[in-house]
């Protein structure tokens, strides 16, 4: 301080050890200046032979002023993960949070890579801190699903019919898990899937049952916003197995905006994700006399057709569930056979169920906050799927009145 004036001391940065420092991670409460130890090394170097301080201290001052020709050299030697480097650190922190919260995480995470190399991030709320650790694990679990359900290495084929595919698998520290996997293209317009899959009450309607076996019912237990469900379930099973409930969080990632490819909507299924939305205890209270199931990093992926094209809706499902119960290999092979067939015979007749009345009088309320948002978006980037789409109920000026 007695050789640098404090004007000048101010526009650096120190770290205790610049080696030491992640590269490409932040942590949940707070935003990591991640260098190249190389890089700053040189720098420092640099810049403390200017300013006459001791060598040593060349590791923990960083020059501010070259901190953006620095970012914006990281973000270029990899451009498919880094995206707004050309805006200031206010506007970039500012898109961010908004795809966030329109549970655009794919893409806010490469604007997020490029906030990462920021060193001037303002405050920001404790809201806006657990929004951006959701951006981190969304797309980290989205990148997960996708590369599980690009192979088929490791998963046992159940069956093959009418265009559905089932396999199921095992993993080796099962502890009671099992794998369950399904695809198949249903000819039906994405607003009508997404339609079926959000209107969890009514899945009771044309989800499979067989006397005491199958879906007594769901019910939607809290909402973060129109866009993030925690659900439960309630499985009856025959005796002498008892029912199971199973409590878990819905949170779509919307995956579709032009450039991203494939352009899919992805709904991840995972129960511990529930207790970010609610408390579900009451409901849990409300399970003594069944057991209570567990859905593990799970997820749908909905991939539309391109426009013109011949094929339907292609939908996959990868299902890690804790029945907690021991499931012997010939069981799982048969229950993955049947069920997986069962609901995607069903899924595909419930689309025409979309166009009832049932279904249409809240898909086409106009101010219905998810039915809303999906049209819009839906407009910015697959016009040819909101033209199949129902059109919204005309705005009764009476009842807005009232």
């Amino acid at each position: 301080s007695k050789l640098v004036p404090m004007s000048i001391l101010g526009r650096f940065v120190f770290n205790i050890s610049v080696a030491s420092l992640p590269q490409n991670k932040l942590s949940a409460s707070e935003i990591h200046f991640a260098p190249k130890p190389a890089n700053c090394i040189r720098m420092s170097y640099t810049w403390t032979q200017r300013l006459r301080l001791p060598l040593a201290t060349c590791l923990g001052f960083h020059a501010h002023a070259l901190d953006n020709l620095r970012h914006r050299a990281l973000c270029e030697e990899n451009e498919s993960e880094c995206l707004g480097s050309d805006l200031n650190t206010r506007d970039l922190l500012d898109r961010t949070l908004k795809l966030a919260a329109e549970s655009r995480m794919t893409l806010a995470q490469r604007y997020l890579a490029a906030l990462e190399v920021r060193t001037d991030i303002p405050s920001i709320t404790k809201d806006a801190t657990a929004l951006l650790a959701r951006v981190r694990a969304m797309s980290s679990r989205t990148a997960e699903l996708r590369k599980h359900a690009s192979t088929t290495d490791g998963w046992s084929e159940s069956m093959s019919f009418a265009g559905i595919r089932c396999w199921h698998q095992r993993p080796i520290d099962g502890k009671g898990v099992v794998r369950v996997r399904a695809e198949a293209e249903v000819d039906a317009p994405l607003f009508d899937l997404l339609t079926i899959f959000y209107e969890v009450d009514l899945w009771s309607v044309w989800a499979p049952s067989f006397g005491h076996l199958g879906l007594h019912s769901a019910t939607v237990l809290g909402k973060d916003g129109p866009l993030r469900l925690a659900c439960m379930l309630h499985a009856s099973l025959p005796w002498p197995f008892h029912d199971r409930f199973c409590c878990f969080a819905a949170e779509p990632v919307d995956c579709i905006s032009e450039g991203e490819q494939p352009q899919q909507i992805i709904i991840l299924l995972d129960s511990a994700a529930a207790f970010s939305i609610c408390n579900p205890s009451d409901e849990f209270n409300a399970c003594q006399h069944g057991v209570l199931a567990e859905i593990l990093d799970s997820g749908i992926i909905i991939t539309p057709a391109e426009s013109g094209a011949a094929r339907g809706t292609k939908v996959e499902v990868i299902l890690n569930l804790d029945p907690k119960v021991t499931i012997p290999d010939w069981l799982l092979k048969y229950a993955a056979m049947n069920l997986c067939l069962l609901v995607f015979l069903k899924y595909r007749e419930a689309t025409q169920l979309a166009r009832t009345s049932q279904f249409l009088d809240r898909s086409c309320s106009p101010g219905h906050p998810f039915y809303s948002h999906l049209r819009r978006r839906m407009f910015e980037s697959l016009p040819h799927e909101l033209q199949r789409a129902p059109p919204p109920s005309p705005v009764d000026s009476e009842a807005v009145a009232r």
